[in-house]
């Protein structure tokens, strides 16, 4: 994407703009809730003028109804243009021709019907221009970053070139301010800006007692992660051996190793080995088992991986899953796992950059000897963002998220916005005494529960973190059935 001329996040969080709302009718029923408010600070015309697809990520923290879209016009950014919204596995679930154009300002399309959606899961709101000059600001979403309020938040632009496709590619953490007019299910009378996010009641007061039913509370769990109830999914390799980028190799697993590929809407018995880049594997359920791995990817760049089931049919002994989603030599770049269901593995997420957002990691699968972990990073390479995930780990060891220097110092990690449970400790903050001080470490935000162990983990809540490196943050951690502050 063409560079813009902007203020990062900071400067747009300062402006105070970021959180909005536009009242359709007096009664909290028929309000209708936007990401943005007003014009936003810092965003400017990218100059690009190729044909487009723009848009957001977007998540709800209450159930509710999409019913239109919109997005700021600039008079350079001529033509008809088309909205879409879309499940993150590339489904288009309504769209609609904008009519009666500003010049400049938001510009907004009412869908025929409205989309339901549920809370805590993301989806993506778009436009399609064939003129460019979108509005662009790059760094918004860069390092995790979010933006909006207690009901919507953003978490990533995205863009496609060429006709009007499924947008999946980013750009140094931009944002092409395109919103959505979501309209919650039941009525919010007195919305706060608490920065509590998800975890938010109805009355703007901060919710406890969230893990017994994480969803409640706008957390992932079993009703809004993996694979969607009923969806019909193929056989591999009984009913499909092949397909565009990827084959079941005889050896008895699914290769996926043409750049670009897509595997999608499929049933496997066995795991996935990545060796291409640029791969989506998206709503499909896999059962992997033994000491291996479900998802496997080596050398790989820009790869989605969302809204899969993965899990083993054993959770105790040698047939459990060693590892759910791994990156074996942990250099690969751009990795986004969201919205995944994994239970039964010994570990159930294991990279060292990328974002790892909306999964719900829970039921931890054992054998004599593990190390359990919910989601774990080993300190190679690249900045990593842990964010809005529930993870369970019922076992005194070891954790629900860490960070470990195995390999290296920790750096450029966040870890936000998390209900977690269980382990030694819940989490790991990266510190090795001895080793190399670890820096730019943000744990802010998260929820622990003592759904297992009276201290959260079974000797305490965390450990390893370093309050005196530079950069390092520990803030808003509260414990989940109070509310009380995290210390």
């Amino acid at each position: 994407m063409v560079a813009a001329v902007g203020v990062l996040a900071v400067a747009l969080l300062a402006a105070g703009n970021l959180a909005g709302s536009a009242t359709t009718g007096s009664s909290g029923s028929h309000r209708i809730y936007t990401i943005y408010s007003g014009r936003p600070a810092g965003m400017t015309d990218d100059g690009d003028g190729r044909a487009v697809e723009v848009g957001v990520h977007f998540r709800a923290s209450v159930a509710g109804a999409v019913v239109g879209v919109r997005f700021w016009n600039f008079a350079t950014n001529a033509g008809t243009h088309r909205g879409s919204l879309w499940s993150t596995s590339g489904r288009r679930l309504a769209t609609g021709l904008f009519t009666a154009e500003p010049r400049v300002g938001w510009t907004t399309l009412r869908f025929a019907k409205p989309v339901h959606i549920r809370a805590g899961t993301t989806y993506v709101a778009s436009y399609h221009t064939n003129t460019g000059h979108y509005a662009s600001e790059p760094g918004v979403f860069s390092n995790g970053a979010t933006v909006g309020n207690h009901v919507l938040r953003a978490t990533a632009g995205v863009y496609r070139y060429g006709g009007s496709h499924f947008p999946a590619e980013r750009w140094h953490g931009s944002s092409y301010f395109v919103d959505v007019l979501f309209r919650p299910a039941h009525p919010i009378h007195h919305p706060s800006p608490s920065p509590s996010q998800s975890a938010t009641s109805a009355t703007g007061t901060r919710q406890v007692g969230c893990a017994p039913l994480p969803s409640r509370c706008g957390y992932p769990d079993a009703t809004n992660t993996g694979v969607a109830d009923g969806a019909v999914r193929r056989k591999v390799p009984g009913d499909v051996t092949h397909g565009t980028g990827w084959h079941w190799d005889s050896r008895g697993w699914v290769e996926i190793d043409g750049d670009g590929a897509t595997f999608s809407g499929y049933s496997v018995s066995s795991g996935i080995d990545v060796t291409a880049s640029n791969v989506t594997i998206s709503g499909d359920e896999i059962l992997s088992e033994g000491e291996g791995f479900a998802i496997g990817f080596r050398h790989t760049a820009n790869m989605t991986i969302s809204h899969n089931t993965i899990y083993s049919p054993v959770q105790f002994g040698a047939n459990r899953l060693m590892t759910g989603i791994k990156d074996v030599f942990m250099d690969s770049t751009g990795t986004r796992i969201l919205a995944n269901n994994i239970y039964h593995a010994q570990t159930g997420v294991q990279i060292d950059a990328g974002l790892i957002q909306d999964n719900y990691i829970h039921d931890m699968g054992y054998v004599s000897g593990d190390h359990v972990n919910g989601t774990t990073s080993n300190a190679v390479s690249g900045s990593l963002s842990i964010i809005h995930n529930t993870v369970f780990n019922q076992f005194e060891q070891t954790d629900a998220v860490s960070l470990f220097e195995d390999f290296g110092a920790q750096y450029d990690r966040v870890i936000n916005d998390n209900l977690v449970a269980g382990g030694d400790y819940a989490i790991y903050g990266g510190a090795n005494p001895g080793g190399t001080p670890p820096h730019n470490i943000r744990i802010t935000n998260n929820r622990i529960s003592t759904k297992f162990f009276p201290h959260g983990g079974y000797f305490g809540p965390y450990t390893a973190v370093d309050p005196s490196g530079s950069g390092n943050v520990f803030t808003g951690n509260v414990w989940d059935a109070t509310g009380a502050p995290v210390t």
